[in-house]
């Protein structure tokens, strides 16, 4: 006789509420809001996927990480959130700021004006895996505000640059892309695989 496992049912339970105005989306809705990157920016690319799939290295130090700081960033967008100030939140991770720029724009077909960190290489400021960061778009008219709040946490942050209505990903005054023409790609590569 074959003996039939028998699963536990799973407990489904309420972990909290969240009030409807502290309901944040990662996707930008708009051109003109102001992009802030919080968090340490840190000059490498250990165990990025740009590493892997660029460099073709696979062993590497993993990405930097440090506990205390995260704590501080989260602390601080918890604050910037509540207070109704963030129009959007997306943490770094996988593709870092690159990727998570694209996968903002991506729904609504918008476009980054952004600079880069001085003194830092510009891959590592966009395809590094750092930890501990995240960019928030913010209302141009909440700016003063966010500003008052976000120097009272003791974290690095940046002003990124703004969104825009061109589609195009422009980093220290060049344009390096579409974000249409990278969409069409990555939302067709798995039917194109799939048919060849």
């Amino acid at each position: 006789d074959k003996t039939v496992p028998v699963y536990p049912t799973p407990t489904i339970g309420m972990i909290g509420l969240l009030p409807v105005s502290q309901k944040t989306f990662i996707s930008y809705d708009q051109a003109g809001l102001i992009l802030y990157l919080l968090g340490p920016i840190t000059d490498n690319i250990s165990s990025s996927e740009y590493l892997r799939t660029v460099h073709q290295v696979f062993h590497s130090p993993v990405p930097y990480f440090d506990l205390k700081k995260e704590m501080k960033v989260q602390d601080a967008v918890k604050q910037l959130i509540k207070n109704e100030l963030v129009a959007a939140a997306h943490d770094i991770s996988d593709g870092g700021l690159f990727v998570n720029l694209f996968e903002s724009c991506m729904k609504n077909e918008l476009g980054v004006k952004i600079i880069s960190k001085p003194g830092v290489r510009k891959d590592s400021f966009l395809f590094g895996e750092g930890q501990s960061r995240i960019v928030l778009a913010i209302h141009a008219d909440k700016e003063s505000s966010f500003q008052k709040i976000i120097g009272q946490h003791p974290i690095e942050f940046m002003r990124l640059g703004l969104t825009t209505d061109t589609g195009n990903f422009e980093l220290d005054h060049h344009i390096i892309g579409n974000m249409t023409d990278w969409t069409n790609g990555y939302t067709s590569t798995l039917s194109n695989i799939m048919e060849s």
